[in-house]
């Protein structure tokens, strides 16, 4: 049995034929029943008007209704649920994805319902990603902002001096820091080859060193280099710059450019230099102090040998044997008080010597040998020395570097005596617990330990113990400089220092230094004590203010043939040797005399004779450096009191070389 649920969910097109079916089905019945009646009548020769307008009526009243049925029929089927989907689409908010049409009729609008509503899902599931995907994508770009917010403060704040450069050198960026500091704007630096920049137009040495170094920036190298700039008031500041490219793909992209005012640093350095050396004079006097006693007693020692064998030589008439013999002990006398004298020089020299390959171990023994006569018979000494090799270092600093560190060991033996233990050895690396942090440098080194017996020390006080003027002595015994100038000399040297202590049974204090191998003789240096005494026949300029020395000289040089003539100034000697009247092959000067010294002297004959072998003695100075002679060029330095043999050999050494030009 045919239902309205039934009827409803057909098909428009069984919708449509069920509805002519119904409504034409009984027309058509209607129409043949009219017209088998009206064939009935044919044979009636004339048929009422009013059956014709009856037919017509009947027409209308049939068939109109069927008209308006199938009408409405078409609205309910079709044009209804239209009105309705268009109602709730236009009641709909713009980009509302989640309207779905409520017809659910198993027809062709109900299928159009359900595809739409299908649709409708698809898109709202597409628009929601799309709106994932888009808030993701405004978050992106807010943190893109967010970074790039940051990087241009980092780049406009930074304390550093920064700038863009392309593959090529042109500027194209620079950051606030730089601008200030050269007191510019932007339009009058951006574009241009970084080393046409303001800063860089004082100097054409600057000029180049920083095009060769964003040359080699370009290849993709990272440069650094120390140069000077004018910041914008004109003054010359030194800089630290570096050049860093940033490569993609192995292609330079752009180059990073900073640079880093180091004036105040330098200004820092020169002036904790010059303290330095203050420190290490005030820590001398200290030293000095100490030693003084020993220094007096070795010398009263000394002095009471020559004294005594001078006399005894007196005393030896015709016996000339035991003669030769007194002048040879007389001669070891005046040598350990040279040797002595020169200790006490080395130790007290107040300029800044320069670093050289050092032997180490000789500067151990000079060191201990003057100390011994300083330190408590109820300390003993041990040295172990088991190796000869070198470092690069300044005599005079690790001198005094080995006196504060045995001075401070014996003076913790000072009541109860003990044991003063010296090592020198080479070690491939620092031990563990010895390293630093900070201290990065390879080995071989240098590992010199002075180790005491005495009472130790406790943890605040190894914290302390470098500081300056920080002491355990008693008020008036010792400034608190030694320790610290033992750190300052190690660090100068690029070496490690560190404390080991065991409370009770001593201290041990280690020193790293990094090993060199020596690169040569130094060519000034000649002393030829090897060398065979030779008579010579040139003609000798000697100049001298001490009339014993001079008469010494001249009568040395007589025995062997030479030809002397002695000056007792500066001035009548290069009188003598501007008027050309003795033809001079060699000057021997001293360096210290009145009214001109050594130094103006030889300066002003090898300014006439840039040849002339000169040799320079000296008994003590401070103004002058071996390495400062030898630039000047006088070819020999020899120290008071001058040695006879160790003179003529360098003599013959400096006309052997000159006839071989």
């Amino acid at each position: 049995m045919i239902t309205l649920p039934k009827i409803r969910n057909l098909k428009l097109r069984n919708k449509l034929l069920l509805s002519f079916l119904i409504i034409f089905a009984p027309l058509i019945l209607i129409s043949k029943s009219l017209v088998f009646i009206q064939s009935q009548k044919l044979d009636e020769i004339a048929t009422p008007l009013s059956t014709f307008y009856t037919l017509i009526t009947l027409d209308i009243l049939f068939f109109l209704p069927a008209f308006v049925g199938l009408a409405y029929l078409l609205s309910r089927c079709v044009t209804k649920p239209l009105e309705n989907f268009t109602h709730i689409l236009d009641n709909s908010k713009k980009g509302d994805y989640s309207i779905r049409l409520n017809y659910n009729a198993k027809d062709e609008v109900g299928n159009l319902a359900r595809h739409f509503n299908a649709f409708m899902t698809r898109i709202e599931k597409y628009h929601g990603r799309l709106n994932n995907q888009g808030q993701k994508t405004i978050e992106i770009q807010d943190a893109f902002k967010a970074n790039e917010l940051k990087c241009q403060a980092l780049f406009n704040q930074s304390f550093q001096l920064i700038s863009i450069l392309s593959p090529y050198g042109i500027l194209e960026d620079i950051n606030e820091s730089h601008l200030a500091f050269s007191q510019c704007k932007k339009t009058d630096v951006l574009y241009k080859p970084y080393w046409d920049s303001p800063w860089c137009l004082h100097d054409e040495k600057c000029r180049q060193e920083i095009k060769q170094a964003v040359e080699s920036a370009a290849l993709g190298e990272t440069v650094r280099l120390e140069t000077t700039v004018v910041d914008g008031d004109q003054q010359i500041k030194d800089v630290d710059i570096s050049l860093k490219p940033v490569c993609n793909d192995k292609h330079v992209v752009f180059i990073v450019a900073e640079s880093r005012d180091i004036s105040e640093i330098k200004l820092a350095e020169k002036e904790r230099r010059k303290l330095l050396i203050q420190l290490q004079k005030a820590q001398k006097m200290e030293a000095i102090g100490t030693l003084s006693g020993g220094i007096a007693h070795d010398f009263n020692n000394i002095l009471s040998s020559i004294f005594g064998y001078a006399q005894l030589a007196q005393m030896s008439g015709e016996n000339q044997g035991k003669l030769n013999n007194h002048m040879n002990q007389i001669l070891k006398g005046a040598q350990r008080a040279a040797d002595l004298v020169e200790q006490i020089l080395t130790f007290s020299h107040q300029t800044e010597n320069e670093k050289s390959p050092l032997k180490l171990h000789l500067v151990v023994k000079e060191a201990l040998k003057l100390l011994r006569s300083s330190i408590p018979s109820t300390i003993e000494m041990v040295t172990r020395v088991e190796t000869i090799d070198m470092v690069n270092a300044d005599p005079t600093q690790m001198h005094q570097m080995i006196m504060n560190l045995c001075t401070n060991a014996y003076h913790a033996m000072m009541t109860s005596g003990g044991t003063l233990t010296v090592s020198l050895a080479t070690v491939d690396h620092i031990q563990p617990e010895h390293q630093s942090k900070d201290y990065f440098r390879p080995g071989p080194f240098l590992k010199l330990m002075v180790e005491d017996t005495g009472h130790g020390m406790n943890r605040e006080t190894i914290e302390k113990v470098f500081d300056p003027y920080f002491t355990t002595q008693k008020v008036g015994r010792g400034t608190g400089l030694g320790l610290a100038m033992v750190r300052a000399i190690v660090e100068e040297h690029k070496g490690l220092s560190y404390i080991e202590n065991i409370a009770g049974r001593g201290t041990s204090f280690f020193v790293y230094l990094p090993v060199v191998t020596k690169s040569g003789s130094s060519p000034g240096n000649l002393t030829g004590n090897d060398a065979s005494l030779k008579s010579g026949q040139e003609t000798i300029m000697i100049v001298d203010d001490e009339p014993d020395i001079l008469a010494l000289i001249e009568e040395l040089l007589n025995k062997f043939g030479y030809s002397p003539h002695p000056f007792d100034n500066g001035e009548s000697a290069l009188n003598a040797y501007q008027e050309g009247n003795i033809n001079f092959d060699m000057v021997i000067t001293d360096m210290t005399m009145p009214r001109m010294t050594g130094i103006a002297l030889a300066e002003a004959i090898l300014s006439e004779n840039e040849n002339m072998p000169i040799i320079l003695c000296s008994g003590y100075n401070e103004t002058i450096t071996r390495s400062e002679v030898r630039a000047m060029g006088i070819q020999a330095f020899l120290e008071k009191p001058l040695d006879t043999y160790q003179l003529l050999s360098t003599m013959r050494t400096l006309f052997d070389n000159k006839k071989r030009l």
